[in-house]
């Protein structure tokens, strides 16, 4: 009888082994490499270092939306564990590097959705790397990148002083360093507030702008749009698109201020562009020390 449970024991052991080395692989042939078919082979609830240790071969694939796949995987592991999000910016920044411009991208765009308190030390000095690549076609968004998290200022600053930066490069340096309190900088990102007209390109800027997360140029379009309010009420096509604009600013910086009244996807239903308008002014000076949550992109 002791026999026949030590021979069932040694059975069981050997299975859970078996299982266990099974379990260890993924499935990395061209057709089982998508984001889909990692969520299937990987659970949330697996420990990082088994999720690297699966996922790391992918990297070295010479498939783009392959290892695209293994970025947003581990982004969506981080979300259900906290405690992994610190190694997970670090492995998403060492992205920064590769020679595709499509992962770039994708890592750049996945890191942007972190917090500031979500990066590691190895994270932050990736991205200082990053902005020293030669050739560099995602330049731009890595500058913003780092003034976001506050790191390669000097690198930044000799990126202006260089000369070789094309326009978007140059007006993101800008606005990074603005965000990290330069003056100069500051003064420079004013200017911009009122410089484009042309629609397409008024859109990205005002988006940069209110990146800086700077009260000055906050306090700016808020003090552009008390100026304009009241001769807007004449509604023809020239002022509605006028409305419409302001009120898609006051959009973007309530979701930066902290505690700010207006929760948009209700408030649009309720009133009129007018109301909000209103609504805004009146808050606006009774809180003039509004805060701003500079812990996100």
């Amino acid at each position: 009888m002791r026999k026949l449970i030590l021979i069932v024991i040694i059975l069981a052991s050997y299975i859970s082994s078996a299982q266990k080395q099974v379990d260890s692989k993924i499935d990395i042939t061209p057709e089982k490499r998508s984001l889909e078919n990692i969520r299937k082979n990987i659970k949330y609830n697996s420990t990082l270092k088994d999720v690297i240790e699966k996922l790391s071969p992918i990297l070295n694939d010479s498939i783009d939306k392959s290892k695209i796949s293994v970025y947003k995987f581990l982004y969506e592991y981080s979300l259900k564990n906290d405690n992994a999000k610190y190694k997970i910016t670090e492995f998403i920044s060492d992205g920064l590097f590769s020679e595709s411009q499509a992962v770039v991208s994708c890592c750049i765009n996945l890191l942007k959705r972190y917090k500031l308190d979500d990066y590691s030390e190895q994270a932050k000095k990736n991205i200082n790397l990053g902005l020293k690549i030669e050739n560099n076609k995602n330049l731009d968004e890595i500058i913003l990148l780092a003034g976001f998290i506050g790191t390669g200022k000097n690198t930044i600053i000799n990126l202006i002083n260089s000369n070789k930066l094309n326009t978007k490069e140059y007006n993101s340096a800008k606005l990074a360093l603005c965000r990290m309190g330069d003056k100069s900088a500051l003064n420079y990102s004013l200017k911009l507030v009122d410089r484009y007209n042309n629609q397409n390109k008024k859109v990205k800027l005002i988006e940069g702008l209110i990146y800086t997360k700077n009260r000055h140029i906050y306090n700016r379009y808020f003090s552009q749009i008390k100026k304009h309010k009241n001769s807007l009420n004449e509604m023809n096509n020239k002022n509605i698109d006028k409305l419409n604009e302001f009120v898609d600013i006051i959009t973007k910086l309530s979701k930066q201020i902290i505690d700010f009244p207006i929760k948009y996807d209700n408030y649009y239903k309720k009133d009129s562009n007018e109301k909000i308008l209103d609504f805004v002014e009146v808050w606006i000076n009774k809180n003039p020390l509004y805060r701003i949550n500079c812990k996100i992109y």
